[in-house]
């Protein structure tokens, strides 16, 4: 039976059906969920306090593993890399940091904002502020590949300091790639401190210097306190000796002691098309006033054609009121070289007409000669020995000839604190007598040994000598100390048999 209202009525048995859910009330409806769960509030509030209790217990164990593993630094037997993120794939053994960047050894380190680090290889890259501190160098740049091991390495956008060529030299420019003995500048500027107004600057497309053996530039400028000294397309200066070491092109005093008081200038410059002139202009209490202009023209990569004049005024100890030539000369010069490897050979004929002062002997004379040097060879991790042979020919216009053969051996020592030994033998097989005061007077047969002992970090003091083992006799001492200032070296030079003072200005030195 239905009630009047469609509800179902109660069963004969006196027990009702389940009344539809939608029909109750919400209040009724949420009072019975609450009666059915008793505790579901309490139970809610324990969760959440052990959510939060978790949370700081984790961010306990977070502060605390740190101090404890820091896993943003990482060392690799003599090595440590530091950064906010460190990861390190043991797989291939190359690690990745970034973020105040650190690798460092012993004796070098860099920074960056990201770098990769090959453990197999020892090589790091290094992107973004990058700062390099090495042995000789202190280089920042926006990108570097470095060996730390070998110490040798490219950057790009290179600002900084390097001291590999014996002084320090501010340099700049698109990229530099360096190792030991030897780097490139590519759009070079070079300085003499790293604020305003320089002693010296040089501006080059590209910069090279090979330790032993040569500068070499292209579109090179030099200025000397302001003053333009150099400008070639193509520029080379070799590096002569271990012991004594300077460049040509920079306004220096000489090394001859048998001339006083003297001052040397020397200008290089591009005259047209590819003809380049070297002048240089002497003053000295004994030889007077004289000069040299050599013009040289290429023919080819390794032939060039030359030709020289010069004059001397000095007459019965009086400087003259006007100059004459005293010599006029023309030649030809092959010459072969090698940076990579450090040797050069170098052949030349020339022909000359010569008035010698104060006597006015005139003279021509025919040279021709052939010069040698190896390559510089290491022995051991401190010594270099390498070799020089030679011979030169001299033909007189009175019919007299000279001449001689030369074979030398070399070598070149460091010691801790920066103490050098070097020395050789040197035997000449000579033939007649030279005619002209300019002609190489050799010594049959010497050795020659030198030393450096650093003082202070700024002064070093140096001797050498040659002895000739034929006459049993010492033909040659020299006494001096150095001081290196920011800019240069000064040299100050006692030679015990002329008894000459010589105060010199060197760069680089060696």
């Amino acid at each position: 039976m239905r009630s009047a209202q469609g509800e179902p009525s109660p069963s004969a048995h006196g027990t009702s059906q389940a009344t539809p859910t939608s029909a109750i009330p919400k209040d009724l409806a949420l009072a019975r969920r609450n009666r059915r769960r008793p505790f579901a509030r309490e139970r809610e509030a324990v969760r959440e306090e052990r959510l939060d209790l978790s949370a700081v217990a984790l961010l306990m164990l977070l502060a605390w593993v740190p101090s404890q593993t820091q896993p943003n630094l990482l060392t690799l037997d003599d090595l440590t890399v530091r950064g906010d993120r460190l990861s390190y794939d043991q797989r291939t053994g190359r690690v990745f940091a970034e973020g105040h960047v650190l690798i460092e050894t012993d004796d070098a380190w860099l920074t960056a904002d990201y770098a990769e680090f090959d453990e197999s290889r020892q090589v790091a890259e290094a992107r973004g502020r990058v700062t390099l501190s090495a042995p000789d160098r202190y280089l920042t740049g926006d990108h570097l590949i470095y060996d730390m091991e070998a110490q040798r390495g490219e950057m790009s956008s290179p600002d900084g300091w390097d001291e590999s060529v014996g002084i320090r030299l501010f340099v700049s420019g698109s990229s530099l790639a360096f190792e030991e003995g030897r780097w490139t500048l590519d759009d070079a500027y070079i300085r003499s401190s790293g604020k305003e107004d320089p002693s010296y600057e040089l501006w080059a497309a590209r910069i090279e210097y090979a330790e032993g053996h040569s500068w070499y530039g292209t579109d090179v400028r030099v200025e000397f306190f302001g003053i333009e000294i150099v400008e070639t397309g193509d520029f080379e200066q070799r590096v002569e000796d271990f012991g004594l070491t300077g460049l040509a092109w920079l306004p220096a005093p000489g090394t001859s002691e048998q001339d006083g008081v003297f001052a040397d200038w020397i200008i290089q410059r591009d005259v047209t098309g590819d003809l380049r002139m070297l002048a240089n202009a002497r003053l000295g209490t004994r030889s007077g006033l004289s000069g040299k202009v050599v013009l040289t023209e290429p023919l080819g990569e390794d032939l060039s054609v030359w030709g020289a004049g010069a004059w001397r005024e000095l007459v019965g100890g009086q400087l003259r009121p006007f100059l004459r030539w005293d010599r006029l000369e023309t030649g030809m010069t092959w010459r072969l070289t090698s940076p990579e490897d450090n040797w050069w050979a170098q052949a030349d004929a020339s022909y000359g007409f010569f008035r010698e002062r104060p006597t006015l002997v005139r003279s021509t004379r025919t040279t021709a000669g052939v010069t040698t040097r190896s390559r510089i060879y290491e022995w051991g991790e401190d010594t270099q020995v390498f070799a020089e042979a030679g011979v030169r020919g001299f033909q007189y216009g009175t019919g007299r000839r000279y001449g001689f053969v030369r074979l030398g051996g070399f070598f070149h020592h460091k010691f801790d604190r920066d103490w050098r030994l070097w020395g050789g033998l040197v035997k000449h097989y000579i033939g007649g007598q030279p005619e002209l005061v300019t002609d190489e007077v050799v010594i049959p047969y010497e050795l020659r040994l030198g030393a450096r002992a650093r003082i202070t970090d700024r002064i070093a003091a140096e001797g050498e000598i040659r002895y000739d083992l034929d006459r049993g006799d010492v033909r040659y001492t020299v006494l001096g100390l150095r001081y290196r200032s920011a800019d240069f070296v000064y040299r100050l030079r006692y030679n015990v048999e002329t008894r000459f003072l010589i105060l010199e200005l060197l760069l680089p030195d060696s």
